[in-house]
């Protein structure tokens, strides 16, 4: 496994720093993160909610969308 020095990442740029978090983030498999049991429960809740309504809600490109347009 490769090391990073606290010197090194403090020489990183912001943008650097981001792309080495997201880097990290994405090497991590699904059951690697833990989770709250209210975390859990949250995401029950919200499972149970659309299968009892698959039809309510939008879609992820809607939102994103309407996210990205309220930052420009």
């Amino acid at each position: 496994m490769a090391t990073i020095s606290q010197e090194q990442l403090d020489s990183l740029t912001a943008p650097e720093k981001l792309a080495l978090i997201e880097f990290l983030w994405n090497s991590l498999e699904p059951d690697d993160i833990p989770l709250h049991d209210w975390q859990k429960r949250e995401l029950e809740q919200a499972l149970e909610e659309y299968r009892l309504n698959p039809e309510e809600g939008e879609d992820w490109e809607d939102v994103r969308a309407r996210i990205e347009k309220s930052f420009s």
